[in-house]
């Protein structure tokens, strides 16, 4: 995306702001290089003027003049955003320009024959530049060896969270086996009670049964009668009901039925 944008390389770009062709001061050219190494793949980047001033090793103030001179050649452009951010553009067709005239001019003198026996050197130079730095076998044994005891470090942590989640895991299984147990035990108990409540045959014979005794008991057995009949009426309980009129016939009988 860089290459498209800019028509450089990352590396490249950053090679050629440090171009002596560019003219510019040590400060300056750091700067453009710390630009350089923030720059997004269309040459945008939106580091503070803090961050800069550290990526350069310079102070803020410093830091904003060399700014201001890279604007002022046209290396660099810088838009405010919102009034407050600023936005640096990278002008890469302008310093690959630059650079380029100098790599021309450098080419012609030697082969001018202004100074033959370096052009060997310069050539090869010019190979060595062009290729990306290489990556070697020690450096990435090196990252490896570094890396190690940050990713052991890592499983270790990974190694107890999954212990803590198995033990989560078992009290849970535990608390669903307690639920399911205390379940299983009300329906238990809703069938047994369902299982023991009065029918509706049941109400029906004690209310034929009631309306029997208040018709042919005595007299004096109608007081006993209305209490049985109250006591029906609050707990509806027909077998208490049937108790208390089989007592009353029961004394009736001894009674002589008188």
């Amino acid at each position: 995306m860089r290459e498209a944008a800019s028509g450089l390389k990352p590396w490249a770009l950053i090679r050629a702001a440090t171009s002596p062709a560019l003219g510019l001061p040590s400060a300056e050219r750091i700067v453009l290089v710390a630009l350089a190494r923030h720059a997004d793949a269309f040459g945008y980047c939106w580091p503070s003027l803090r961050r800069l001033a550290h990526c350069a090793g310079l102070g803020e103030r410093r830091t904003w003049q060399a700014v201001k001179t890279l604007e002022g050649k046209g290396l660099i452009a810088v838009e405010k955003v919102n009034g407050r951010v600023n936005t640096y553009r990278i002008e890469a067709a302008a310093i690959e320009k630059l650079a380029d005239s100098e790599t021309a001019a450098r080419s012609a003198r030697v082969n001018a024959g202004e100074n033959p026996q370096k052009a060997t050197t310069v050539e090869h130079a010019a190979e060595v530049t062009a290729a990306p730095p290489p990556f070697t076998a020690g450096a990435e044994r090196e990252n490896v060896e570094n890396s190690a005891p940050t990713l052991a470090r890592g499983a270790r942590t990974l190694a107890r969270g999954a212990r803590t989640l198995a033990r989560d895991a078992r009290t849970l299984a535990r608390g669903a086996s307690e639920v399911a147990a205390n379940g299983n035990r009300l329906i238990e108990e809703g069938c047994a009670a369902a299982h023991h409540a009065p029918t509706t045959r049941e109400h029906d014979e004690a209310e034929r049964a009631l309306a029997e005794a208040e018709r042919s008991l005595p007299e004096w057995c109608r007081t006993s009668v209305q209490l049985a009949k109250v006591a029906y009426q609050r707990g509806q309980d027909p077998k208490l009901l049937m108790a208390m009129l089989q007592r009353l016939q029961a004394e009736v009988a001894a009674a002589g039925g008188a």
